[in-house]
């Protein structure tokens, strides 16, 4: 019964950015220690593989975390990652 607007969007994770790049099988032979590795992986694979995709986490990190918002330099990342090309994923190697 509150006045405040909500909203039924879910702010995309890297793995939902991940999977929409058609990247989900790299994960299928990987064995990680642990999520934080896990995570590493997912966000490095699709900085490079799809570079535009990850620009749009940077943009969605930048508004929605508060210490980010102080970080100076994510404009001219997010510009730099709408220019680059795209480079093969990595696959993992124990």
């Amino acid at each position: 019964m509150g006045c405040s607007a909500s909203t039924d969007e879910r702010v995309q994770t890297i793995e939902d950015q991940f999977a929409q790049a058609g990247l989900l099988s790299l994960l299928a032979e990987a064995r990680f220690e642990n999520e934080l590795e896990r995570q590493i992986f997912m966000a490095v694979n699709l900085c490079r593989y799809a570079p535009h995709k990850f620009e749009q986490v940077v943009q969605e990190v930048k508004q929605n975390n508060r210490q980010a918002q102080a970080v100076q330099g994510t404009l001219q990342l997010r510009k730099f990652m709408q220019k680059v090309q795209p480079l093969p994923p990595l696959k993992y190697d124990e």
